[in-house]
């Protein structure tokens, strides 16, 4: 029996790096159903890394679809589907709007030449201070770039450069627009003006019609194409909410809105943000810190690291076969046997450091080189102690990304945890001790797709700013420090440093070779 008269409802729908989610919620928040599917990435030589957008659509399709049917609402009664994805994705278009490329994503390294021989001109700090995004290959601008002198003939034909947001709302409604928020993270967007940044255009030789139209992430557009709006059991006349980037709606959907809040997210990357109410950048001539646009004239600083559960993932699919052979049979998942060994093992793993920059490093080193390492391995240390010192050196990495936005954005008195990390009590206790400061989780786990739930109530004219978002926030759990265990964390963590650093030259020398063997 379906909820024919209810409350209308809101649906937030998450278009993440491996996976999407919809959510859906009543008119107070709260989740009456929530579905998600997965996707793979593609990896290529050289440092590829792409996804099928038709794939990533499909899978969102279903996912609507399979939570509107969990919720037992009916199609009239979804007053909006309000959009989050990834930040930096990008797609090239031909003149009917039909992909020439998949979705090259920002694990992608292919552009990495291109952007450190950029990031060394004098040319990039203006960048920088136009767009708030530091030269990397994470972003489409240096993407763009590769693609002009490695495919030359796909970068003649294309009409547009889209990012998968963009693309999906193309899909659903023939419209070619992108929201500021995305295109804020995509090192073309001025963040002070808001549209796209002459100066940048002008250095590609990028002419401003190849890219879609920036518009505000309140936009509602509609209507939504009748074919897929059967196929997600809503109603063609559903408001689509163009919304923003995943990270930006975290920080909404968490509730770290005021200055001295900061939210912390592991998921397959990982961040740390603070919500401001102007463009912040970095001073330092290494432009360690991004900022991206939210709405409402509200800005996130932050620093992000590609060494997230996307290492913890790789250390499960690489050396935990038997483990996820038998989860389902003890009715746990493999990630909680895991966190179970991780348990059993102490501070540090017995002497164990990891540096789990497995797909180079962003912030705070910005060091494509950089590579993983276990420091200090013995006889004695098994599958366990390594699972133990993949969540601490993933949360090391974390906590070097507090240290930077606060340099950067000024002390935060709160920490509010988003992402998978935060179906871990163990992870969080980890990460908890090792800053010394209390942790904040809320009740809705999904804070990217409540996030999206915030921004779509103001933009059905339901709250006066996003600001006002923040009472809708219920926090579910407090994490308190344990000092003793920060007191070996501090001095574990200034070893994890001086690894690094020691090892930078060697992390060179590695790259060298690596090139070298390719061209052979």
């Amino acid at each position: 029996m379906r909820r024919e008269e209810q409350d209308p409802c809101i649906i937030g729908v998450d278009i993440g790096t491996t996976g999407c989610r919809s959510t859906v919620f009543d008119s107070q928040g709260n989740i009456l159903a929530s579905q998600g599917a997965e996707y793979p990435i593609i990896y290529l030589p050289g440092g590829g890394a792409e996804q099928d957008p038709e794939v990533i659509f499909s899978q969102m399709l279903a996912v609507i679809k399979a939570s509107v049917e969990e919720a037992r609402i009916s199609p009239s009664s979804v007053a909006a589907l309000s959009l989050s994805s990834v930040f930096h994705s990008l797609i090239a278009l031909d003149g009917k709007g039909r992909p020439l490329t998949r979705a090259i994503i920002w694990v992608d390294t292919r552009s990495t030449q291109y952007a450190e021989k950029i990031r060394r001109e004098p040319i990039s700090r203006r960048l920088y201070e136009n767009t708030g995004c530091p030269i990397t290959p994470a972003y489409p601008f240096s993407k763009i770039l590769w693609m002009k002198n490695k495919l030359p003939q796909v970068y003649k034909k294309t009409d547009k450069f889209v990012s998968i947001k963009a693309y999906l709302i193309f899909k659903l409604t023939g419209q070619l627009l992108v929201d500021q928020s995305v295109a804020s993270g995509s090192g073309l967007l001025n963040i002070h003006r808001l549209n796209w940044d002459e100066d940048t255009l002008t250095f590609l030789e990028l002419p401003r019609g190849k890219l879609s139209q920036p518009v505000d992430p309140t936009t509602k557009l509609g209507p939504i194409t009748p074919q897929y709006a059967r196929q997600m059991g809503i109603s063609s006349s559903t408001s689509l909410i163009v919304g923003c980037g995943d990270g930006v709606l975290a920080s909404l959907g968490s509730g770290a809105m005021e200055r001295n809040s900061m939210a912390v997210m592991i998921g397959a990357s990982g961040a740390a943000r603070v919500v401001i109410e102007e463009p912040r950048l970095d001073k330092d001539e290494k432009a360690r810190t991004w900022c991206y646009y939210l709405a409402d004239r509200h800005w996130v600083c932050g620093a992000a690291v590609n060494s997230g559960g996307n290492v913890y993932r790789w250390f499960r699919d690489q050396f935990c076969k038997d483990e996820d052979k038998v989860s389902s049979l003890l009715g746990r998942t493999s990630y909680e046997i895991l966190n179970e060994y991780a348990a059993q093992i102490g501070i540090g793993s017995e002497g164990l450091i990891f540096l789990p920059y497995l797909s180079e490093e962003r912030s705070p080193y910005w060091n494509p080189q950089a590579r993983g390492v276990f420091f200090g391995l013995s006889l004695h240390h098994t599958k366990k102690h390594l699972a133990r010192g993949v969540l601490e050196g993933i949360s090391f990495c974390i906590y070097s990304l507090i240290q930077l936005v606060e340099e950067v954005a000024g002390k935060t008195d709160e920490l509010r945890a988003t992402g998978g990390f935060t179906h871990s009590s163990l992870w969080i206790k980890i990460l908890a001790d090792i800053c010394g400061r209390e942790i904040l989780i809320p009740q809705v786990s999904e804070a990217t797709a409540f996030g999206a739930f915030i921004l779509a109530k103001r933009a059905l004219g339901q709250l006066e700013n996003i600001k006002e978002g923040k009472k809708l926030v219920k926090i579910k759990e407090l994490y308190k420090p344990n000092l003793a265990h920060q007191k070996k964390y501090t001095q574990l963590f200034r070893i994890y440093k001086r690894i690094y650093e020691d090892l930078e030259i060697g992390f060179a020398e590695m790259a060298k070779f690596r090139t070298s063997s390719q061209t052979e």
